[in-house]
C-alpha cells in the first residue's frame, strides 16, 4: 500500500450535509484559504501561511482535521484491516503531534483514540479498524490508546486520529482541536431537540444580518441561534412558551457572555411592535423531540402571520423545518414568499432550510459558493 503524504497546510472541515457551501464561504473569508474543494459533508482546503490557528475560529463546521496522508488500494475484506493498519503507520504521526503543539498544549506521547467512517459494504466494521490501527500505533510510538470497546470514563484522549474510508481510498487525518468544535463551552443547559450549534450559526449567516441588526427567534429553545447570531454583531431578541427552556437560554447566554433579550411568550402572540425585527432566524418544533404547544398546536400558520407583523417589510427570514411540514404554503399565505430552499440532513432526518421575505435573497458571496457546490455535484437545486 503506497502512501501519499500531505503538507502541514492541508485541512479537512466536516460540516452539515447540504450546506457545505456555507462552510466554504466562511473558510474562504476567515482563513484566507486556497484550493477550496467541496465534497459531501466536507470541505478540503489549504492554508498558504501554514498558520492553522485561524481554522479554530470557524463556527459553521463540526470539526477541522489536519490531512496527514492518503492510502490508495484499501480493500474490503477482513484481511485488509491489517494491511490498512500497517499503511497508517507509514504516515508521519509524530510530525502531526508537533503541528498540534503549535496550536495547543499536547504531550509528545499523547493519549489518543481512533474514529473511523466508511462507505459501502465491507467485511469489517469501524471498530475492527479502530482497534487494529490504535494498537499498532500504540505499539510503534509508545502512546496510550483509548479504545472505544473498553470505556475509560476517566480518560479523555488528547488527540483523535480520524480515518475516512471512501471506495478504495483512505484518508488519514488528525483533529486540530482538543475536542470536537461543535461542542460549544457555553451550551450547558439543554433540553430535547436542542439545535446543533454549527447549523445554528449557518442559519444566522444565511440571514446576512448587518451590524446591529435586530434579529429575533420566537422559538428560541436553549438560545443556540441567538447566541450564535451574537457573534455576527446583532441585537438579539428571543422568546419561547416553555419557561424552562427560556431559563436555559438565559444561562447559556450568560456563559457565552452574549447579551440577549428574552421573554416567555407564545409565538402566535409576540410582545413586540410591528416591524420591530430586521431578521428572523428560527427552528420551530418538529413534533418529534419537541411538540408544538399553545396556539401553535391549534393553528400553526398563525405563527407565520405573527412573524409577518413583527418583521420589517424589507426584512428577511430564515427557518429550519421538517421537509414535509407544509411550511412553505403557510409562509406564502402569511405574505412571506419563499425565495430559497435547501434540503439538509441533520441527526438522521431530512430538514429544509427556507429563506423568505418580499426582498430576500442570498448574499452574493454565499450565492457564488452555492453555485460552486452545484457545479461540483455535491448538491442539486433543492436537495443533495
Amino acid at each position: 500500500m503506497k502512501l501519499v503524504s500531505h503538507t502541514n497546510k492541508s485541512l479537512l472541515a466536516r460540516t452539515v450535509r447540504g450546506l457545505e457551501w456555507v462552510a466554504a464561504e466562511e473558510i474562504a473569508r476567515v482563513c484566507s484559504a486556497t484550493d477550496i474543494r467541496l465534497r459531501e459533508r466536507g470541505v478540503l482546503f489549504e492554508l498558504p501561511s501554514g498558520d492553522l490557528s485561524s481554522a479554530l475560529k470557524l463556527r459553521t463546521v463540526d470539526d477541522v482535521f489536519l490531512r496527514i496522508a492518503e492510502l490508495p488500494g484499501v480493500g474490503r475484506g477482513k484481511k485488509d484491516v491489517s494491511v490498512l493498519a500497517s499503511g497508517v503507520l507509514g504516515a508521519d504521526l509524530p510530525e502531526a503531534v508537533t503541528i498540534l503543539g503549535s496550536l495547543r498544549e499536547i504531550s509528545r506521547r499523547p493519549t489518543f483514540d481512533v474514529v473511523t467512517s466508511m462507505d459501502g459494504n465491507r467485511r469489517y466494521n469501524r471498530f475492527d479498524v479502530e482497534e487494529a490501527v490504535g494498537r499498532r500505533v500504540a505499539a510503534r510510538y509508545g502512546w496510550r490508546f483509548v479504545s472505544h470497546e473498553i470505556p475509560e470514563a476517566a480518560t479523555t484522549p488528547s488527540m483523535t486520529l480520524r480515518l475516512l474510508l471512501e471506495g478504495d481510498r483512505g484518508l488519514v487525518t488528525v483533529r486540530t482541536a482538543a475536542q470536537p468544535m461543535h461542542r460549544r463551552p457555553y451550551k450547558v443547559q439543554t433540553g430535547r431537540g436542542t439545535l446543533h450549534p454549527p447549523l445554528a450559526h449557518m442559519l444566522a449567516v444565511l440571514a446576512d444580518p448587518g451590524p446591529a441588526a435586530r434579529l429575533g427567534d420566537p422559538f428560541c429553545g436553549d438560545g443556540t441561534i441567538l447566541i450564535e447570531s451574537g457573534h455576527l454583531g446583532v441585537r438579539a431578541f428571543g422568546s419561547d412558551l416553555d419557561f424552562e427552556r427560556v431559563c436555559n437560554s438565559v444561562e447559556n447566554a450568560r456563559r457565552a457572555r452574549c447579551h440577549v433579550s428574552y421573554v416567555v411568550a407564545d409565538a402566535c402572540a409576540l410582545p413586540y411592535h410591528g416591524g420591530s425585527w430586521d431578521r428572523v432566524v428560527t427552528n420551530p418544533p418538529w413534533d418529534v423531540a419537541v411538540e408544538a404547544a399553545g396556539r401553535l398546536r391549534q393553528e400553526s400558520g398563525r405563527a407565520w402571520r405573527e412573524l409577518s407583523r413583527v418583521l420589517r417589510a424589507d426584512g428577511l427570514g430564515v427557518t429550519l423545518v421538517a421537509a414535509d411540514s407544509g411550511t412553505e404554503r403557510q409562509l406564502q399565505a402569511a405574505g412571506l414568499p419563499v425565495v430559497f430552499r435547501q434540503d439538509i440532513r441533520i441527526s438522521g432526518r431530512i430538514g429544509r432550510v427556507l429563506m423568505f421575505g418580499e426582498t430576500a435573497r442570498l448574499s452574493k458571496r454565499l450565492d457564488a459558493w452555492r453555485r460552486t457546490c452545484l457545479a461540483a455535484g455535491v448538491i442539486d437545486d433543492e436537495g443533495f
